[in-house]
């Protein structure tokens, strides 16, 4: 229990060499406990190295009723619970965005392939057809 009190003291103090042995003596731990939950090895040295940030910035005035490591722990559990959640977020807009970009693809496909279908139709017209229909259009404003 001394050891606890000790630790959560020497956080706040502003001793950086106190601070690094405390990053070496429980980041290996943290980090594989935060890689059952997330597996992004870039994600899980992010969020690792995330808390140690947050307790060096608010070391001043962190109040931690527990120990050191208990607050790592949940710290490490929280942000892996929060990058879950955003990975969840950002994948179902992910593919929202892809079935969208999809559809509009092949609207386009289906547009062109109308297109192509009714300009064929019209060349096969019989010459007079022809020449009443681009006369329609023209009265119309539709051809010049």
């Amino acid at each position: 229990m001394n050891d606890k009190i000790k630790h959560i003291q020497e956080v706040k103090s502003v001793d950086t060499a106190t601070f690094e042995q405390l990053f070496t003596d429980h980041y290996d731990a943290l980090y594989r406990y935060c890689q059952t939950m997330v597996k992004d090895q870039n994600d899980i040295e992010d969020i690792v190295q995330s808390v140690f940030m947050d307790l060096w910035h608010d070391r001043s005035k962190l109040v931690i009723h527990t120990s050191i490591k208990a607050y790592l722990y949940k710290a490490v559990y929280f942000k892996c619970m929060n990058k879950i959640k955003h990975d969840k977020v950002a994948s179902k807009y992910s593919n929202a965005i892809s079935i969208s970009e999809s559809t509009a693809v092949t609207d386009t496909l289906i547009i062109q392939e109308i297109a192509d279908k009714i300009k064929e139709t019209i060349e096969s017209l019989p010459e007079q057809c022809l020449n009443i229909l681009y006369g329609e259009w023209t009265d119309l404003g539709i051809m010049k």
